[in-house]
């Protein structure tokens, strides 16, 4: 039970489950509809930034199985205590369940689509919970969207949760639409030479080895050589196909 010195006039208090009773700070203008959030074994470190915002209305759970069942089970126990502490406050739950929580690619698409479906101005996203690769697939989905991200701190006992000063970017710049161009091929197949890819992007030789150098300064590409020191491969990289989704998100 919070202190009745910490709530002040604007609070409430809901009762989510029989054995816990929580006071809710009201923040003056502030009307988040939609919470979303990454859930590892720990509900405690979940329900803190749903119950600090006001009017929330619908709760996307983002949870991974266990390695083992042992840490299956304790992901199990973290859902129950989530979904029956937001069932008793009458708030909408959703859960997704993400099949390879280490893949940040794979993820971030799945919070992007969910993120669509939302206003991310009406959104937030507590991004504690979970694998570290979905903490970082959280926040580049909260960036390029402009969502509110929130911590709760778990090297402390206070459930108090801290909004992240994260800024709004674009990654339009970074990508010219040749490049744009070759990675979506690359995403697609595997090329065996620059010749082919050029012929599949129907540009010339000289323009694509271009972009594709670039990409691969970025991160975005991986290349093979041959003894006589020319490309013979090219493969899109886990960056790559980050760079990529980024990119077609924020063209639409």
């Amino acid at each position: 039970m919070a202190e009745p010195s910490l709530l002040g006039r604007n609070s409430k208090t809901i009762t989510l489950s029989p054995n816990l009773s929580i006071g809710v700070r009201r923040i003056d203008g502030e009307r988040i509809v939609t919470v979303f959030g990454t859930l590892g074994f720990d509900a405690s470190k979940f329900l803190p930034v749903v119950l600090k915002l006001a009017d929330v209305r619908k709760v996307i759970v983002y949870h991974a199985p266990g390695e083992t069942p042992t840490r299956e089970k304790k992901v199990q126990r973290a859902l129950e205590t989530v979904i029956s502490s937001l069932t008793a406050s009458k708030v909408a739950v959703k859960l997704v369940k993400l099949k390879d929580p280490w893949t940040v690619s794979t993820m971030l698409q799945a919070f992007l689509e969910g993120l669509a479906e939302e206003r991310p101005e009406n959104s937030a996203f507590n991004l504690t919970g979970g694998t570290k690769t979905m903490t970082v697939a959280a926040t580049l989905a909260c960036l390029i969207t402009g969502t509110r991200a929130y911590y709760v701190p778990e090297e402390s006992d206070s459930p108090e949760p801290i909004e992240l000063p994260l800024p709004s970017i674009s990654v339009r710049s970074v990508l010219t639409p040749g490049q744009a161009r070759a990675l979506a091929a690359l995403s697609q197949h595997d090329f065996d030479s620059m010749t082919e890819l050029a012929k599949s992007l129907r540009l010339s030789s000289a323009t694509v080895c271009h972009h594709v150098s670039r990409l691969a300064q970025m991160g975005a590409v991986s290349q093979s050589r041959g003894r006589d020191g020319r490309v013979v491969s090219t493969r899109l990289t886990e960056a790559g196909r980050i760079l990529l989704l980024l990119h077609d998100t924020l063209r639409t």
